[in-house]
């Protein structure tokens, strides 16, 4: 029998709370008495979330009718029992209490959309006939409870919206019964269990918006009843699985934002229900591109998002032609062919083909292009079908979209020209309220800047002095939203306070171009506040903006989050680039990749911006015509000719020379080298270095020199003798020409290089602070400059730049020889890694050479076998941590006889609980403790002895940007006793049977206490190796001295 109360004094349970009890039949009339218990726990959650007004429960309340109840009970012999509880929306603080466990027969809990913080009680897992679980969209942090894994019952976990954190437990995929898995929007990591495969009823795993890595595992093929699967905007890596042969029911899959390789699996040609596919930013690891996917049959299509996926060759006729495709995205690939000229069931409302390489005429489509949003822009078509006007530009983007060489089309077509010759040439300021009205600060006039189309817009100011282009519509509910204008009313406390009311905003894609500007160097402010995600009241604070920068073409800014920069929503911060202008045109991009929230609030992220100033560099001079600075490249380029010539009168350049191409940008003076990139020689550089080492620097792979061009401009080249051989030169030309590719602010720019005979010239960007090994221990000027806040900071732009190379950039480089030497400091010093993939061309050395020059950084496994992957430089990256936090030399830094290296006396300070001992003593105790034990701890981590169990450098990264409770779920301690190391660490049982020529080390000699005699029995190598931790002349050297130096050797072995 089944009741209903309502009564006005309670609206609270009229909207949010309903609770059933169990019934089969009872007399009409029965007064339905809920348990004791339950009516005591009702009280005290009550209580506990501040209701308000707060409802006063008893044992009558079932059939009480000023409580909003509803209520069914078994029978009447038995009490009454919560069976279903929905709090939603209704704006409960405090935490989730241990106590509401308490309602053994409890079905359905949802306490979704409310302020509830603190950890998901363990307790919940008592709950034995919860059925569906909805904690979404509050505040929870802490973990996912492993022992939520023995809900036998659980059919519906929704976590999405919080700060929860860790890894998923493997126990979940105990959970036969679940169908709907949803924890996008939360700060998860780790790889993903491969136990999920075993959810055979799952049809819902939403995984976005979290920071998941590793591989997916091929184990989720099992999952043949998904109908949503979504990874977008975590760091998942390899290759997609080829898992979809069984998913017949699936109809959305979303994998961008990852880092995944290419090509698409075959087996997404099988998802025929699909409704949205949404794949970006694939790697191409061969460079050759890949194919467009083979899907005809996907006849139920919507979505199709295929964005800089390395996509060549032409799209299929059956893309153009489906009736069903709304939205196409194709957009940064490498696709060619034609447009057909005419359509059958033309259903496309958005067509998006920017940065490819499409040819022929964009067609008229029957005159439908004032429907459809396009962006054309970037390609070589040679002409374009229809009559295109002003109003056009709202919706259709055709700059650059045509071959420059063909004729001039129409006039109203030119207005998305945006070429300039010097002779107009005039501006040198750019000023521009992004989104806001004309405004003057501080004697700058701020363009206004309000149009308010988007979708697919190119707009040009009155002035035509810039413009922008925006790329991308938002979508709710199937339903374009208008919002590429946000502002908000009040007004920041700072001098640019008003810049920061208002924001253009864009889903995709958005450039704003500085037109007519006279060629130069050029100072670049961004400015940025978030401004929309701000509010608790509506959950738009939980949101996370996450974008990429170009200037020019140059990333600049990485996953670029602005509320993470500034501190908190609603604050400033402004980024200040160098830009070189040289075609009179200035392009800044700011791009979507994926990353960040979508759905929290829904439909406005995508990147943001506030204003833009551009102002020429100090002591420039703007007025320099063309013709001047043709001649100065002539004058340079006669010098350098005559500098030749008499260096080879010199004797210095007899040999046969073969250049590579050196891009190098006009440098920062006065006077720049050439017009586009500059070509010199062997004997150039060599001419420019004076033939001198710098200060002796001699790095790992050759010696350093500082070269100074005519211009004055300063740069270091790296000499790698003895490195070609015979038929080499096109290999390295091709190295060099993909390392010289890589563009991130934690990496020393790769200009290029020059070969002669079997050397190797590589030109770098110069470093004025050179090295951090010369920070920390060579000059005392600047090491007092080494606060903890730089040394912070260097840390996490080692961990950003090995990141990059590891997981981001196209070609995926291990580094090998990550320490302080090999970290570049900048006039700020910012760090930058130098060296990276140069390993890769030393075919002369073997792992033992390179050990004996990064003694103390390198891997067991490496150091031993010979094994390499990105954990390596982990491990390397660990000490040098230890290095830079406690100002000591990792192999020269012994407190007492008893250690043998820093790293084993971090292991004895972090087993003894005082790892801040490890600090630099210069620091005076001027550093946040909890966030140097954060640091050290995650040191350690990196220099487990196991592989597996160090993190990769996208989870540092993620530590590091306060993010420390991540390794509260990560093995922090590696093994540091004798029975730790028996009991299972391949790498040093591998270590010490190498050593002891045995299976089992420690069945070597029963008691090891025997001193030199044990010594002795060794062969003379690894007497040798011994000896480099000074363990040949311990006075007791017993087991346990043994294993520490097994420790120190683990990283040792292999340079006797």
């Amino acid at each position: 029998m089944e009741k209903y109360f309502s009564s006005p004094k309670f609206p609270l349970f009229t909207l949010a709370l309903l609770l059933s009890l169990y019934s089969d039949t009872a007399p009409h009339g029965y007064a339905e008495t809920l348990a004791p218990t339950e009516v005591s726990l009702l009280g005290s959650i009550a209580l506990d979330w501040n209701m308000k007004p707060l409802p006063s429960f008893s044992n009558s309340s079932c059939s009480d009718p000023s409580i909003n109840i509803n209520c069914t009970c078994p029978s009447i012999e038995t009490l009454c029992h919560v069976k279903y509880i929905n709090f939603s929306n209704e704006r409960l603080t405090g935490i989730i209490p241990p106590s509401i466990a308490n309602f053994t027969h409890l079905e359905t809990l949802d306490l979704s959309s409310n302020y509830l913080e603190g950890p998901i009680p363990n307790t919940l897992s008592s709950m034995k006939s919860l059925m569906h679980l909805n904690l979404s969209n509050n505040f929870l942090n802490g973990s996912i409870p492993a022992a939520l894994g023995t809900l036998p019952s659980l059919r519906t976990m929704k976590l999405w919206g919080n700060y929860i954190t860790g890894r998923i437990p493997d126990e979940l995929g105990n959970i036969s019964t679940l169908k709907s898995l949803i924890l996008n929007d939360n700060k998860l990591f780790g790889n993903l269990p491969s136990k999920l495969g075993q959810l055979k009823q799952l049809q819902y795993l939403l995984l976005s918006n979290n920071e998941f890595s590793g591989v997916l595992p091929m184990e989720i093929a099992e999952l043949t009843n998904l109908l949503q699967f979504t990874t977008r905007g975590n760091n998942f890596s390899g290759n997609i699985p080829d898992v979809f042969e069984k998913w017949n029911n699936l109809k959305m899959l979303g994998l961008e934002g990852n880092n995944f390789d290419g090509p698409l699996p075959n087996s997404i040609s099988k998802l025929t229900k699909l409704g949205s596919l949404t794949i970006s930013d694939l790697n191409d690891k061969s460079g050759r591109g890949f194919p467009f996917p083979n899907i005809p049959k996907l006849k139920s299509l919507q979505r199709l998002i295929l964005r800089k996926c390395s996509i060549t060759g032409q799209v299929p006729t059956y893309i153009w032609e489906s009736s069903s495709i709304t939205t196409l995205d194709l957009s940064f690939n490498s696709l060619t062919g034609e447009i057909p000229k005419a359509i059958t069931k033309p259903g496309l409302k958005y067509i998006y083909l920017t940065g490819n390489n499409l040819t022929g005429a964009i067609p008229s489509w029957g005159a439908n292009w004032t429907k459809i949003h396009a962006d054309f822009s970037y390609n070589n078509f040679t002409s374009v079908s229809f009559k295109y006007s002003r109003d056009m530009s709202k919706n259709i983007i055709l700059y650059a979209c045509c071959s420059p060489t063909n004729p001039k089309m129409d006039s109203e077509v030119e207005l998305i020209d945006f070429s300039c010759t010097n002779e107009k040439a005039k501006n040198s300021h750019l000023y521009i309220n992004c989104g806001g009205n004309e405004i003057k600060i501080n004697g700058s006039v701020y363009e206004a800047d309000l149009e308010t189309s988007g979708a697919s817009t190119i707009y040009v100011s009155k002035n035509r002095n810039w413009a922008y282009s925006s790329t991308g519509h938002f979508i709710v509910s199937g339903k374009e939203s208008i919002g590429y204008i946000q502002s908000k009313t009040h007004v920041l406390n700072m001098d640019d306070a008003p810049l920061d009311t208002s924001a253009r905003i864009s889903p995709m894609s958005l450039k704003y171009y500085g037109l007519c500007l006279i060629n130069g160097n050029y100072s670049v402010k961004l400015h940025f506040a978030e401004i929309v995600f701000t509010d608790d009241s509506d959950f738009s604070s939980k949101g996370e903006r996450i974008f990429d920068v170009y200037i020019q073409g140059e990333l600049v800014l990485k996953d670029f989050n602005i509320k993470k920069e500034a501190g908190g929503p609603s604050k400033e911060i402004v980024k200040n680039f160098p830009a070189l202008v040289t075609n009179h045109l200035l392009e800044i991009h700011l791009y979507w990749a994926g990353k960040g929230s979508l759905y929290i609030p829904p439909t406005i992220h995508g990147p943001l911006i506030s204003a833009i100033s551009v102002t020429p560099v100090q002591g420039q001079s703007t007025k320099l015509s063309d013709g001047g600075m043709a001649g100065i490249s002539v004058a340079v380029l006669v010098f350098l000719t005559f500098l030749v010539v008499y260096l080879q009168q010199l004797g210095l350049t007899s040999l046969p020379v073969e250049d590579l191409k050196l891009e190098i940008p006009q440098g920062t003076s006065d006077v720049p080298i050439s017009q586009g990139s500059t070509h010199l020689s062997f004997s150039d550089i060599k001419a420019a270095t004076g033939n001198s080492p710098v200060d002796n620097n001699e790095g790992t792979f050759g010696p350093i020199y500082k070269a100074v061009l005519r211009n004055g401009m300063q740069l270091a080249v790296k000499k790698l003798s003895s490195i070609l051989n015979q038929g080499d030169r096109e290999y390295v030309r091709n190295e060099v020409g993909n390392l010289s590719a890589l563009r991130h602010p934690n990496l020393v720019r790769l200009f290029g290089g020059c070969t002669e005979d079997d050397q190797l010239l590589l030109v770098y960007e110069n470093m004025e602070n050179k090295s951090l090994s010369n920070a920390l221990f060579d000059s005392r000027d600047l090491k007092s400059r080494l606060n903890w806040r730089t040394r912070y900071n260097i840390c996490l732009g080692i961990a950003k730049g090995l990141a990059f190379l590891h997981e981001e950039s196209n070609v995926k480089i291990i580094h090998r020889d990550i320490r302080p030497s090999n970290v570049l400091l900048d006039e700020n010093l910012n760090a930058k890694i130098s060296d990276f993939g140069l390993a890769k061309l030393w075919e002369g050395r073997t792992t033992n050479n390179i050990a004996k020059e990064t003694r103390g950084h390198m891997a067991p496994e490496y150091a031993i076998k010979g094994i390499l992957t990105n954990k390596a430089d982990v491990y390397s990256f660990g000490v040098q941590v230890l290095e830079l936090i406690s100002g000591k030399k990792s192999t020269d830094y012994k407190p007492n006889d008893q250690t043998v290296c820093l790293l084993d006396w971090a292991y004895v300070l972090q087993k003894n609980d005082n790892l801040l001992e490890l600090i630099d003593p210069d620091l005076e105790m001027n550093y946040p403790q909890n966030e140097a034990k954060c640091v050290l701890d995650l040191a350690m981590l990196c220099t487990n002895y196991s592989p597996t169990l160090r993190p990769i450098m996208s989870e540092v990264v993620s530590i590091l940007e306060e993010k420390p409770e991540m390794i509260k779920s990560l093995p922090v301690r590696p093994p540091t006793t004798i029975e730790e190391l028996e009991r299972g660490n391949s790498t040093a049982n591998l270590f010490l049977s190498t050593i002891a020529g045995t299976p089992n080390p420690f069945s070597y000699s029963s008691s090891m206490n025997k001193g030199e005699a044990e010594l002795e029995s060794l062969d003379a190598p690894m007497q040798n190796s011994l000896s480099l931790c000074n363990c040949k002349f311990m006075k007791h050297f017993n087991k346990r001295n043994f294993i520490k130096s097994c420790a120190c050797l683990c990283y040792e072995y292999g340079t006797a």
